[in-house]
């Protein structure tokens, strides 16, 4: 069994094969897409995190502040 090449050793011999085709950005990836089908190589994608949520007292909370700044915004303007 044959030893690995190191990552950059690689980049280096397919720069030499690329170069001569002048490549764009859209151009490598569609290459790489190609070749990872080929090496039949899943990409992996790293899982979504979800937001974190306000419990039920934070929401109770915010809304009961917004609703007395609502109500005091009102006042305001009756007796200003």
């Amino acid at each position: 069994m044959s030893t690995r090449l190191p990552p950059k050793a690689m980049a280096k011999k397919l720069v030499r094969v690329l170069q001569t085709q002048h490549p764009d950005a859209h151009y490598l990836k569609k290459v790489f897409q190609h070749t990872r089908t080929l090496l039949r190589i899943e990409a992996s994608r790293q899982p979504k995190r979800l937001p974190e949520l306000l419990t039920d007292t934070e929401l109770v909370a915010l809304y009961e502040t917004i609703w007395q700044a609502r109500h005091l915004g009102i006042t305001s303007k009756i007796r200003g």
